[in-house]
């Protein structure tokens, strides 16, 4: 059954809600006049949702001007990051306010499907019947969200789930929707490069600067103001129905260009020269964050370009950083003071309930024993009347006063009361072998576990044999392994001439004689090495006289003295007429022979 007839459609004009900026100047006259047409505004806001349920949806369907005044609000209103631009006036803030709130209960009726058990539809019905008679659009959607997109959350996401799920054409809406929005960002974006380009062009003709300035003043707010309404509306939207990122990826609205990547580094490049923006800027997006992000996704782009933004951007923020850090160190200390001044009341409280049952013992005392038990006042106390304090505790007078830290250490005590009482804890943890009894089932697994000498002495049941117990052995005395395998003595090397003869005489001199066998000196005598030379000199010539002269006989005698020194004049005399390229050889090995 159908809830629309025109028979029930209300027949008037509704009027359009108009920006305070654009009609009010600095009269008074026109402030006045806005604020009239805007309380009739709110009347017709008031009329529609005062009507019944059938005489609203034929109004809504049948006569188009019924919902001007929404479409119009959600088109010119002040979203919140916008509200700065509203005229600083409590009378206009107010009607404002009162519209808002009307056109958002307007906005909610309009996505009522059923007001009871007579006034109802089907959701299906309703969105179909929204939809064919364009009374809520996709656009209209994002002007919903950006201005009740913070505000209105939760309840916006059900009628969004709602809306997508009961009517699939607005789906098809979305996409075409995203690609007009890329078109309209891809136009500002040659717009502003345009725009920059006659800008230079009018510096190189006649205009200077400050005029520039002053004509570009109102075009760059405005292209904020777009982009950054257009930011914040989207981010709204996907944040009430995130189904619709698949949409925007499925369109590529995040690659407004197919170098984004390059293009958004070259950007935080440039603004690396403007210092207070960058850290303005990563007050509330840190830019950090998102390169590391860029870093890990897009590796084809060189990674220094990444460490130099990177490494730029710890450089300006590093005065900020370290004014945070201060902040939380001044924070902290705030807090341990804060800590300290409740832990010194505590203590004190302590204090004056021992003090009080126990007035001859000192303040400073008390303390120590508090400490000492874990701040338990009672244990103090009884541990007192027993008189079973612990040395640790007896060490002090007890007429000790309250005393600090400081003046605590200054007077010689003990400080280490808690560190003892620690380690007593610490040792009695250690102490404890219950753990034996957990693991030994695991170690009799592998047939290794911990045997007590108990058991130990049930195991081994043997008596002890004592028949040999009454003889007595004579134990001799243990020999040291490097003086029984060689004696200690000098090398002899190390020794003179007459402490080698000595030894030889020494060892020769003993029972059974024996020889010194294998002796070699560390460097023969010369006088020997000569003699022994010239002796095989004077033989081989001996030998070769005795072959030419056979009757010579064969036996050679020793020369004599005189006969060396002969033959060693001669042959140093006519060494130099005869070749001899041995020489040197020879004289080497007479050298290291020791000869001379």
């Amino acid at each position: 059954m159908a809830v629309e007839d025109t028979k029930f459609a209300l027949k008037r004009q509704f009027l359009r809600y108009i920006h305070p900026l654009k009609s009010i100047t600095n009269d008074l006259v026109q402030k006045e006049c806005w604020i009239e047409q805007m309380k009739y505004l709110v009347k017709d806001f008031k009329t529609l949702l005062n009507l019944s349920f059938k005489k609203f949806w034929s109004t809504v369907v049948f006569n188009k001007q019924a919902t001007v005044g929404l479409c119009t609000f959600l088109q010119e209103g002040a979203p919140p990051h916008l509200m700065d631009q509203l005229p600083e006036d409590d009378d206009v803030l107010n009607i404002y306010n009162e519209v808002d709130s009307f056109a958002y209960k307007l906005f909610k009726r309009l996505t009522k499907s059923s007001e009871n058990k007579e006034n109802c539809m089907s959701n299906h019905y309703m969105w179909s019947l929204l939809y064919h008679n364009n009374i809520i659009s996709i656009p209209m959607l994002f002007d919903i969200c950006s201005i009740y997109g913070e505000t209105r959350k939760k309840e916006l996401e059900i009628i969004f789930e709602e809306l997508f799920t009961c009517q699939q054409l607005y789906k098809e809406n979305l996409n075409n929707f995203i690609q007009i929005s890329i078109k309209c960002l891809n136009q500002l974006q040659d717009k502003i490069e345009v725009d920059m380009g006659y800008d230079n062009l009018m510096c190189q003709i006649n205009k200077t600067s400050t005029d520039i300035e002053e004509s570009n003043l109102c075009l760059t707010e405005d292209i904020i103001n777009y982009l950054l309404d257009t930011s914040c509306t989207i981010t709204n939207f996907l944040e009430i129905y995130p189904m619709a990122s698949r949409h925007f990826y499925q369109e590529k609205f995040h690659l407004e260009s197919e170098n984004a990547v390059e293009e958004y580094l070259e950007v935080i490049t440039e603004l690396l020269e403007y210092n207070e923006f960058v850290i303005d800027y990563t007050l509330v997006y840190d830019l950090t964050k998102d390169i590391r992000k860029l870093q890990k996704s897009n590796k084809e782009i060189d990674s220094t370009i990444y460490d130099y933004l990177l490494k730029s951007l710890e450089v300006i923020n590093q005065p900020y950083t370290e004014l945070k850090q201060n902040e939380l160190q001044e924070q902290q200390l705030e807090i341990q003071t804060i800590s300290t001044n409740i832990e010194s009341t505590k203590l004190q409280s302590l204090v004056s309930n021992v003090k009080d049952l126990l007035p001859h013992l000192g303040e400073g005392f008390i303390q120590k024993c508090l400490e000492y038990y874990d701040m338990d006042s009672e244990k103090v106390i009884n541990m007192v009347l027993k008189n079973c304090l612990p040395l640790e505790l007896t060490q002090y007078d007890l007429n000790l006063p309250l005393m600090s830290a400081y003046e605590d250490n200054a007077t010689g005590y003990d400080t280490s009361i808690k560190e003892n009482k620690k380690l007593k804890k610490l040792k009695k943890l250690l102490d404890n072998e219950s753990f034996r009894n957990e693991t030994r089932p695991f170690y009799e697994k592998y047939y290794v576990t911990e045997v007590t000498c108990a058991e130990l002495d049930s195991y081994y049941n043997d008596e002890y044999d004592d028949t040999y117990d009454g003889i007595e052995y004579d134990r001799p005395e243990p020999i040291d392994e490097n003086t029984e395998r060689r004696p200690n003595v000098i090398p002899r090397v190390l020794m003179k001439k007459t402490a080698i003869t000595e030894v030889v005489k020494e060892e020769s001199s003993d029972d059974e004689p024996q020889k010194v066998l294998n002796f070699q000196p560390f460097c023969e005598n010369p006088e020997e090495v000569r003699e022994r030379q010239a002796r095989k000199h004077a033989a081989k010539q001996s030998k070769k006289s005795n072959q030419n002269d056979p009757q010579v006989a064969s036996s050679s005698a020793k020369p004599s003295g005189s006969n060396v020194e002969l033959e060693r004049q001669r042959k140093n005399k006519n060494k130099a007429f005869s070749g001899n390229h041995n020489r040197r050889n020879a004289a080497r090995n007479k050298h290291q022979k020791g000869m001379f």
